[in-house]
């Protein structure tokens, strides 16, 4: 029988390798893009964990002591204490927002705001028309 020389094996196998090497990476190509989509899905999910972890840094207790020695904030009005579940931290601006009642301005309500990164307490004004002055 004739037998093949051992370079044609060698050359067979080394076409194979690159033809399965090519498809390897046309299939890594076409799931890039899925590959870049759960990376974007996993910067949201550590941005919202780290939100949390804004809010769980500073306690109602200490931003409600904060919001009560703010001058700006006892001016405008009084803290809510009827209602204290309308108190909360919002994740998104890292910051624990007070509802003021007995508001002095007319027309207006207003909101102390509790920074829980800074511990920077601001009023915010949500006023609705016109403002008599």
């Amino acid at each position: 029988m004739h037998q093949k020389p051992p370079y044609r094996y060698a050359l067979r196998t080394l076409v194979i390798f690159v033809i399965l090497l090519g498809a390897y990476y046309v299939y890594l190509d076409t799931k890039l893009p899925f590959l870049q989509e759960s990376s974007q899905e996993e910067v949201i999910i550590s941005n919202k964990d780290r939100s949390k972890e804004l809010c769980d840094t500073m306690t109602y207790a200490n931003a409600w002591s904060l919001a009560e020695a703010s001058t700006d904030c006892l001016e405008a009005g009084s803290l809510n204490l009827t209602n204290p579940d309308a108190n909360f931290c919002n994740e998104n601006s890292h910051t624990w927002q007070f509802v003021l009642e007995n508001v002095t301005q007319e027309g207006c309500g207003a909101g102390c705001y509790v920074h829980t990164d800074t511990g920077e307490v601001e009023l915010n004004w949500m006023c609705t028309g016109l403002i008599n002055e």
